[in-house]
């Protein structure tokens, strides 16, 4: 026979009460969270994908999710397989109403890529766009109570000439 739903109840609240149980060191400082990071950029690729520019500025933009209390931000370029990092200075931001928006420009040649000094001859230029690397952009997200959360954003070809 199955237990009645009366008879179960105490069964069912041993699941819940472990749940809470696990929520225990939580507190209204510590919920910053950032998610769904959309990056665009004033160049696009023929997929209508963002890139970054090697010989010319690129503009922008970061948009992402948050809740809790998020109080500023700092960006950052990271070279994918390089791994060097690039601050970047945010020229504006928006925190509004959990919806949030930095905008930046990439000044030319900012992405962080390792170029050896090697020789080039006059054959070897190319002048149309090549994809030079893929830069990743980092974004950590601060709170009042010194919360820190990092958002980053999918690989982004860096192209050496966009026109």
């Amino acid at each position: 026979m199955f237990p009645s739903l009366k008879s179960a109840r105490p069964l069912l609240a041993l699941p819940l009460l472990g749940l809470l149980a696990a929520c225990g060191g939580t507190t209204p400082g510590d919920d910053l969270y950032i998610t769904d990071p959309v990056l665009t950029s004033g160049y696009r690729d023929n997929l209508d994908r963002p890139l970054i520019c090697d010989n010319l500025p690129t503009p922008m933009e970061f948009g992402f999710l948050y809740g809790g209390d998020l109080q500023s931000v700092q960006v950052s370029l990271v070279g994918v397989t390089s791994g060097e990092r690039q601050a970047i200075n945010v020229t504006s931001t928006n925190f509004s109403g959990g919806v949030g928006k930095v905008t930046f420009d990439l000044p030319a040649g900012t992405a962080p890529l390792s170029v050896g000094p090697g020789t080039l001859e006059h054959q070897s230029i190319v002048v149309s766009p090549n994809v030079i690397g893929y830069s990743e952009l980092e974004m950590q997200g601060l709170s009042a109570d010194g919360v820190t959360r990092v958002l980053t954003s999918n690989a982004v070809p860096v192209v050496s000439n966009c026109g």
